[in-house]
């Protein structure tokens, strides 16, 4: 059975047509239109488990940021490698990094900024997770350390991140 895919990866109106042909002849053509809203969006914290299902498949998502921000991206992969692109508002490549990597990136300009992940070979397909931590401005953090304090937490999926502050003086 055929099972054809498409990724609406801009906003706006798109409008499909099926013709089904049993070996003979076609049908009547069928329309569907599909309204898009926009890119999936990252906020601060935020852990996305997704997949590749399909040779030269690939997903873009968004998030906000200014220039000077200082955001720390998580990308891991199971069954390929999975590869980030990151683009700034104007279009320009920030960085590309494959899975199993946790790049700091200074953000160059304010505005939205698009997330292209896909296999690193782009035949590859499997299970990935994208996070987004913000560390310039601060996000909320889940604990402030003190001198002496120790603390036990738990990571319960890969790509998760666990941020803290503390106070230091030069």
């Amino acid at each position: 059975a055929v099972n054809p895919t498409f990724v609406a990866d801009v906003r706006g109106e798109y409008q499909a047509q099926l013709v089904v042909n049993d070996g003979t002849r076609d049908s009547d053509p069928d329309f569907v239109t599909v309204k898009t809203e926009g890119l999936p969006g990252l906020n601060c914290g935020d852990l996305l488990s997704r997949s590749i299902d399909a040779a030269a498949q690939q997903e873009l998502f968004t998030f906000e940021g200014q220039t000077g921000d200082m955001v720390s991206l998580a990308l891991v992969s199971s069954g390929f490698t999975a590869r980030a692109t990151v683009f700034a508002p104007s279009g320009i490549e920030v960085t590309v990094f494959d899975a199993n990597r946790q790049p700091e990136i200074t953000l160059p300009e304010s505005g939205t900024y698009t997330v292209q992940v896909n296999a690193n070979n782009l035949v590859g397909t499997g299970d990935y997770s994208l996070g987004l931590e913000c560390i310039l401005p601060t996000a909320p953090v889940e604990l402030a350390l003190s001198c002496g304090d120790l603390e036990t937490r738990t990571i319960d999926a890969a790509g998760q991140q666990e941020l803290f502050t503390f106070e230091g003086q030069t």
